[in-house]
């Protein structure tokens, strides 16, 4: 179940988001490998995670 209050934070609701998605661990969108490292944060929503697939080279 989602705690409504967690989803107003960003920090939090980018947390729920990834645990919700991914809940095995951060999967590419593109080629599903799990090669995949952290690339900081968006410059626009300092919560949101970027990533950078280590197979196929996406974002």
């Amino acid at each position: 179940m989602i705690n409504l209050q967690d989803l107003l934070d960003d920090a939090k609701c980018y947390d729920t988001l990834r645990q919700l998605r991914w809940p095995e661990g951060v999967l590419c969108p593109h080629c599903e490998a799990s090669l995949i490292t952290k690339q900081g944060h968006d410059t626009t929503q300092p919560a949101r995670q970027k990533y950078r697939c280590g197979a196929c080279l996406r974002y």
